[in-house]
């Protein structure tokens, strides 16, 4: 709270944080991890109002490291020398206004996604860019069920299900997703999703951000015993406008 706005906070060594901290100032900050690391031991960083970059090193928590909970604009930027590693989300993100631009080497180790959304009505207004880097995950690697958009033009993002998208807007114009999960039948889950070996699942559901809008214009899609991109309804009620949304 006492940090001037466009500050730079720089570690002169690793260490562990009990407590983690809040930025909910408006203020504009970078933390420069200067090659070290912070472990936190449960609470992580939570981005309310500001924006944070964050750059040059490894974080980890066994549960969340980043939360992007948007009080009025919460912006979150990872650079590419960042690598964050969490027992649960490496980022989640809600609310009007939570932007996220990535860059960085994430990765979950639980049954938790990378980055993970919501899908609450008020969390529509948020954004995630996926501009490089890397997103893993032991399950689906990037959840999306939000109400606004999820971009992806750059970095590699593997899980049992890569991405999984059920509400809001979506658009890859590059990067390579990866599903390296077995092959399982699709089962609508009204509280989450359920991996199923795809690459790419785009499922039209009574999400309250409505059904999905696609567009693919680049990309590599890769599924090892699934389907390279694969779309679902929970019923009929439900469908895309535009079922032709990979062009090029």
């Amino acid at each position: 709270e006492y940090v001037a706005d466009g500050a730079t906070i720089k570690l002169a060594d690793t260490y562990w944080d009990e407590d983690g901290f809040v930025l909910d100032s408006g203020r504009k900050l970078t933390i420069d991890l200067n090659g070290n690391s912070i472990d936190f031991d449960e609470k992580g960083i939570v981005v309310k109002n500001g924006e944070l970059t964050v750059k040059n090193g490894y974080l980890y928590s066994d549960t969340d490291v980043f939360r992007v909970e948007s009080e009025s604009s919460a912006i979150l930027n990872l650079e590419e020398d960042v690598q964050v590693e969490a027992g649960e989300c490496c980022v989640y993100i809600k609310k009007q206004g939570a932007v996220l631009n990535t860059k960085a080497q994430l990765v979950s180790t639980g049954g938790y996604a990378a980055i993970q959304g919501n899908g609450n009505l008020e969390s529509g207004g948020i954004e995630v860019n996926i501009l490089g880097g890397e997103v893993r995950a032991v399950e689906i690697a990037v959840y999306f069920p939000s109400t606004t958009g999820l971009n992806i033009s750059g970095g590699k993002i593997v899980g049992s299900t890569a991405v999984y998208h059920k509400s809001g807007d979506l658009n890859i114009t590059g990067g390579e997703l990866v599903g390296d999960g077995e092959k399982a039948d699709f089962v609508h889950n009204n509280n989450g999703a359920n991996a199923t070996g795809d690459a790419l699942v785009i499922e039209a559901c009574d999400y309250p951000g409505g059904v999905p809008e696609v567009s693919i214009t680049g990309g590599q899609f890769i599924s090892l015993k699934g389907e390279a991109v694969a779309y679902y309804q929970q019923a009929e009620e439900w469908e895309l406008e535009n079922e032709q949304f990979i062009t090029g």
